[in-house]
């Protein structure tokens, strides 16, 4: 298939924050927890990631909010911001950049303050139900 980037780009960790009402945490912990993550279920170190892509909403925050909080010095941080696929704007740009070869290794992070407290509230259930009743969804975890 023309222009597919299938077979050029794998997602090889995830990590994600708690669903809830996490008044204790700021950005620079809603930050920080869900990558850290990522990077152990990757089995790799920060300094391996070589751009990294902000998905937001709404938020205020730029580049520069997630190169704070992971302490990143001279790695590219691109900002995106497209409504509700803005995580998905973040991925998108990150498997596009690994597909073209300019780097080996990008991390998508997505900075969202949302106040879901069950399934009901979280898109992946909702665009696929099934998953709640089939199995554990992977985006929400009580």
């Amino acid at each position: 298939m023309p222009g597919s980037i299938k077979d050029k780009v794998a997602i090889v960790g995830m990590g994600c924050t708690q669903f809830g009402e996490l008044w204790e945490k700021g950005t620079t912990d809603l930050i920080i927890e869900p990558v850290n993550e990522a990077l152990a279920d990757a089995g790799i170190e920060l300094n391996d990631v070589e751009a990294v892509w902000g998905g937001t909403l709404f938020s205020g925050n730029g580049g520069r909010t997630v190169s704070e909080a992971l302490r990143l010095q001279y790695k590219p941080v691109t900002r995106v911001e497209n409504a509700c696929g803005s995580g998905h704007e973040a991925i998108r740009g990150a498997s596009y950049a690994v597909a073209a070869g300019v780097c080996d290794i990008c991390l998508p992070s997505v900075m969202k303050s949302s106040r879901m407290k069950d399934r009901a509230d979280c898109p992946v259930c909702r665009i696929a139900p099934a998953r709640i009743t089939n199995q554990a969804c992977p985006a929400f975890s009580p």
